[in-house]
């Protein structure tokens, strides 16, 4: 692992030592970045990842104390057991199997909003599917069809893939952020 990855022993004592206000703040512009991309990697939307980062956060605030640092690496190792840890509790919170929580029936609700008929969203969809298509593994696309298309559960499209149900909410949530974006460009083209 590269020194650029690695927590200096002066933060973290820094941390745990006194409360330090400016460590604090060194902790949050390194780290927040990373805890909520953790978050978006488990299947969480932006606020929710915001929220994840900031529980990870206060957890770390409130636990620091109990970190020993045995080896280079450690600490960013502990950070993520507690982000996975908070991730699943929001998840659990927010029910997560549901692809409202994903955004993409937002997107449906915005174009049938501005007079798009069922064909046309359609019609926007399949040019979505099939511009981002190459951009994934067959494993992939084929648990995000299992899930979303054929609205099976990611437990039953991870036993039929061999993949982890994890890995399934993983590819679901990549190929729907990257079908997020398309629609958005294609929306962008669309005359209404």
């Amino acid at each position: 692992m590269g020194t650029a990855y690695l927590t200096s022993s002066t933060l973290l004592e820094r941390l745990k030592g006194n409360r330090d206000p400016e460590a604090w703040q060194r902790f949050q512009r390194v780290y927040s970045v990373l805890m909520r991309r953790w978050g978006h990697d488990f299947g969480l939307q932006p606020g929710d990842a915001a929220d994840a980062a900031q529980e990870v956060s206060l957890h770390v605030f409130t636990n620091i104390h109990h970190f020993q640092h045995r080896h280079p690496g450690a600490f960013r190792a502990w950070l993520r057991v507690i982000a996975r840890n908070k991730i699943r509790h929001i998840r659990r919170a927010r029910k997560m199997d549901s692809f409202d929580d994903l955004g993409i029936t937002d997107i449906a609700d915005t174009v049938g909003s501005q007079g798009f008929s069922e064909e046309q969203w359609n019609c926007l969809m399949a040019k979505a599917k099939k511009a981002v298509r190459p951009e994934f593994v067959e494993s992939t696309w084929k648990a995000f069809q299992g899930v979303y298309e054929e609205r099976r559960s990611p437990a039953d499209v991870a036993n039929e893939l061999g993949m982890t149900v994890n890995a399934v909410y993983i590819a679901r949530s990549r190929v729907l952020g990257r079908l997020r974006y398309q629609l958005g460009r294609l929306l962008e083209d669309e005359p209404v």
